[in-house]
């Protein structure tokens, strides 16, 4: 039988291991995490909340057990790390889940001539008020998420921690060769890290002058430059260029703006997604990462609920 005392110390345990990650990685940096990991995999930071108490939870409690039976050691870390990363796996692949059934309950139709209702369009994504320019990169973009960083680690080990993030939006318009259809940049969630590795980082070394690109686009965004930074820093860009292939889902109707009217794609009574990638490839990889999220969540669940009973069952 576990003792007050033991839980109670395996509790105090993981306070101090939080609070030392807290130390390198302070509250608003973990607050910007969670928002980020929402712009890539659409799952509420409220959400990952709860999965991330259940699984400090589940690691007091595998802490406390395997103390009681004996010396908490390397698999008893493995078993409990396993069931406290399960959570997070489900929550995200079950939002995978959400998104497939918007694309599933949606038309199939060409840019040119949509249906009215929900529809789903691939084609090539057109500028409709002109681009913007970012770092490293030749050409306007149309769509850009961001993530300034610095390190925080120690030694050799770089400890990136984002201090600013976010994602900056033109007006844009699909064609898949019989027409362009206009997206409600406002109204759809564009997740160009749901699906897609298209990303790179721009160095920022410590203590040399950040080059004038980086700092006009900083700029444009309202982040403040770290001018002569006394710590390394990146800004990772995930892009999405004139000509990219992409799928929206969403409805199709009239779209009222402040200054600005057109039929085009927008949320209405529902979510509406953009992904990078043709329909076809869309619904295969939302289907191949739900399912192995959902799956592999759960297992991971199952063994790590089970550790912890088989430590409290006499």
């Amino acid at each position: 039988m576990v003792s007050t005392y033991t839980l109670a110390m395996a509790g105090f345990a993981v306070v101090v291991i939080v609070l030392c990650l807290l130390v390198i990685v302070p509250p608003s940096s973990v607050r910007l995490a969670f928002q980020s990991f929402e712009r890539r995999t659409g799952t509420p930071p409220a959400v990952m909340a709860v999965a991330s108490v259940f699984a400090l939870v589940l690691l007091t409690l595998g802490i406390a057990g395997s103390n009681t039976a004996g010396e908490f050691g390397v698999v008893d870390g493995l078993l409990s790390v396993a069931g406290a990363l399960g959570p997070l796996g489900v929550v995200v692949g079950l939002t995978g889940r959400t998104m497939r059934k918007r694309l599933s309950a949606a038309s199939d139709c060409s840019t040119g001539n949509p249906d009215t209702g929900v529809v789903a369009v691939d084609g090539a994504l057109r500028a409709v008020d002109g681009t913007f320019d970012i770092p490293d990169t030749d050409g306007g973009v149309l769509s850009c998420a961001y993530a300034l960083q610095k390190d925080r680690g120690f030694g050799s080990r770089p400890a990136w921690v984002t201090i600013a993030e976010g994602e900056r939006t033109r007006p844009l318009a699909l064609d898949d060769g019989s027409g362009e259809l206009r997206v409600d940049e406002d109204g759809v969630s564009i997740h160009s890290g749901q699906l897609s590795r298209r990303s790179y980082s721009v160095s920022l070394p410590e203590s040399e002058p950040v080059p004038d690109e980086v700092a006009a686009f900083l700029a444009m965004i309202g982040v403040e430059s770290p001018d002569r930074p006394s710590a390394d820093h990146r800004l990772r860009l995930r892009p999405l260029n004139p000509g990219n292939t992409v799928t929206v889902v969403g409805e199709y109707g009239r779209v009222t703006k402040a200054g600005d009217a057109f039929w085009g794609v927008s949320d209405g009574d529902g979510p509406a997604y953009l992904f990078p990638g043709d329909l076809d490839s869309v619904r295969s990889r939302l289907a191949r990462r739900s399912t192995w999220l959902i799956g592999g969540g759960t297992a991971f669940t199952l063994v790590g609920v089970g550790y912890v009973a088989t430590l409290f069952v006499p």
